[in-house]
């Protein structure tokens, strides 16, 4: 999965009546995880959720309500 952000994206999102706050927490967490030469993360939904202490189906339909956004 490739994470782009567009400039004044995070303003963007906070504003957003579709996106919830933890969508964009997530958003925050996928930036910390994403290489930096490759701009890609590494991870699976299942692990990533481990990872942030969250259920898979939250994260699952965070990524999914982020990426009709972006």
């Amino acid at each position: 999965m490739t994470v782009c952000i567009r400039k004044n994206a995070g303003a963007m999102l906070l504003s957003d009546p579709d996106l919830q706050p933890r969508d964009v927490a997530i958003l925050l967490a996928l930036i910390d995880e994403t290489d930096p030469n490759t701009g890609r993360v590494n991870l699976s939904v299942s692990a990533f959720a481990r990872k942030c202490s969250l259920k898979q189906p939250n994260v699952a339909a965070s990524l999914s309500r982020l990426k009709k956004k972006m």
